[in-house]
């Protein structure tokens, strides 16, 4: 009988905390900051909730502050934008977001890239990481989501956290995430969660390059990825849905192989600009990145779309000298044997639940018992990569010359 009470008191006080934390469902997202569109001299810092900020930018090793003011947004966006000029290529750099009276409320570091075509870069990649913990489905269902601090305490976050403390250690420049940030319906609100929130120790410090997934589509046609990254060409047709820019000896490639519109196919905007991006001189190395695997032994292998796009794209890239092609959207790690030079390489395993896979003799590797993503050095003369877990352990490793 004791035992009962105690039990019906713990439960009672269980109860009494959730009711004071809990908060009417967020109507937008408030982060930052986060880096965009680095280059050599310039990078963006973005930052939500429409603070009256100022940027303070200066070099690591000590100087004069430049400031900066923000960017003129609509006000429909809640955020601020700020460009920072005038900086130095393969430089660090310190940067504060400040109120009126100077105090921070944010910042981290900034390293600019060499100019292009010269120096190295290292960089992560990884899809799929968008998983949601339960209270987010209860926010959902019910209108009402638990308070931030109080989720900080309970159960449900792993996955793409653990992940993102991992990738943290092999201190990257830049993230490439390969689609579905958010998941399953990819809603505006979610975005903190998703992945804001768990990977906000990165992208403060490196710029992210985000593709759009299949998830991200499902509502808003993906407005909501659109709206939060501010991504090359975001100004003309593509608003950001496939983008190009280089980094160091890299040039990379997005490519959007989930839209509405543009769709990725002959004859379209988007086509007609990847035949154009693909005929320009490139660098060292050029890099394709795309949410839909081009090889794939799992669910992706008999999809009509990922065959279709196979027979498309393959021929345009081995003759236009692309290296390397990163998808996500199978949930798991596979490697496949150069096809004419070009490399295919799966990532999607950020954190959603594992998919099963098929033995193929074209694969280098595998693995779909492991949360994980790739990194990879590149310089003049080599692509150097290497697949890590979320628990630190090394499952493959590939280099790729010239």
């Amino acid at each position: 009988m004791e035992r009962v009470k105690k039990l019906r008191i713990t439960s009672a006080v269980v109860l009494l905390l959730l009711a004071l934390s809990l908060r009417p469902a967020p109507g937008h997202v408030v982060f930052g900051p986060m880096l965009q569109q680095l280059e050599a001299d310039r990078v963006l810092v973005v930052e939500q909730g429409l603070g009256s900020w100022t940027l303070a930018v200066r070099p690591s090793t000590g100087g004069e502050w430049m400031r900066f003011a923000p960017r003129t947004m609509p006000p429909s966006l809640k955020r601020n934008v700020f460009e920072a000029k005038g900086l130095s290529p393969d430089t660090s750099y310190d940067y504060l977001l400040q109120d009126a009276v100077g105090a921070s409320v944010g910042g981290g570091r900034i390293h600019t890239p060499p100019p292009p075509g010269a120096g190295k870069v290292r960089f992560i990649a990884v899809g799929d990481s968008g998983r949601l913990p339960w209270w987010n489905y209860s926010a959902f269902s019910t209108g009402i989501d638990i308070a931030q601090g109080l989720k900080d305490l309970l159960p449900g976050r792993k996955g793409q956290w653990e992940l993102a403390s991992e990738m943290e250690k092999v201190h990257p420049d830049l993230f490439i995430h390969l689609g579905d940030l958010v998941y399953p319906w990819g809603r505006r609100c979610d975005y903190p969660e998703a992945f804001f929130l768990p990977f906000a120790n990165l992208i403060r410090n490196l710029p992210v390059y985000p593709c759009v997934g299949n998830h991200d589509m499902m509502r808003e046609g993906g407005q909501a990825l659109v709206d939060h990254f501010e991504l090359p060409g975001k100004q003309g047709v593509s608003e950001g849905r496939y983008y190009e820019f280089t980094h160091g000896p890299v040039q990379f490639i997005c490519l959007n192989a989930f839209t509405p519109r543009n769709e990725l196919k002959p004859g379209t905007d988007q086509w007609k600009w990847m035949l154009q991006t693909l005929a320009k001189p490139s660098p060292f190395w050029r890099i394709v990145f795309l949410h839909m695997p081009i090889l794939s032994s799992s669910r992706s292998s008999s999809n009509p779309d990922a065959i279709r796009l196979r027979e498309l794209l393959h021929p345009f890239f081995a003759r236009s000298g692309v290296q390397l092609v990163l998808s996500g959207h199978d949930h798991l790690y596979e490697r496949y044997k150069p096809m004419d030079s070009v490399t295919y390489v799966v990532a999607g395993a950020g954190g959603k639940s594992l998919y099963e896979l098929a033995e193929d003799d074209r694969q280098a590797a595998q693995d779909n018992e492991h949360y994980g993503f790739l990194w990879c050095d590149a310089d003049a003369d080599a692509l150097s990569c290497e697949y890590r877990t979320s628990g630190g352990k090394v499952l493959d490793r590939f280099r790729i010359t010239h």
